[in-house]
């Protein structure tokens, strides 16, 4: 017996199939948030739910920490 099973879509992910964690790597990555809470508060107003949750280990913390800072370096040239 096969049933035909459609994932059930919540809030954060309608109009994009992607979710929080994997939002908040491209919007660090693209330098779209310049800082945590900046980035916190872009997840929210895009709808996505429990944010501080979703970013509230230490090692997700610093990998975007980390690609904030990158974005910011390419996007600024080196002003040495």
């Amino acid at each position: 017996m096969r049933h035909d099973l459609q994932p059930v879509q919540t809030t954060a992910m309608r109009g994009s199939e992607q979710g929080t964690i994997e939002r908040a790597f491209e919007l660090a990555r693209t330098g779209q948030a310049r800082s945590m809470p900046a980035l916190r508060a872009l997840l929210i107003r895009e709808g996505h739910l429990d944010v501080q949750h979703h970013l509230s280990g230490s090692l997700i913390r610093r990998q975007l920490r980390i690609l904030m800072d990158q974005a910011r370096d390419v996007r600024s040239p080196a002003e040495a």
